[in-house]
């Protein structure tokens, strides 16, 4: 269940990142609720 949520969470930040840029309130909820923090900090720093 934790990968499924993970996998969603980091799909969604990129959805929205695609629409707009993210905030940094947004982008710290994002990077520190997720247990894939890893990933969706990497995301961002590829961006």
């Amino acid at each position: 269940i934790m990968d499924l949520d993970n996998k969603m969470s980091i799909a969604y930040v990129m959805n929205k990142m695609r629409r707009q840029p993210l905030d940094e309130t947004q982008k710290n909820k994002y990077t520190s609720d997720s247990r894939g923090n890893r990933l969706v900090k990497t995301v961002y720093e590829l961006l």
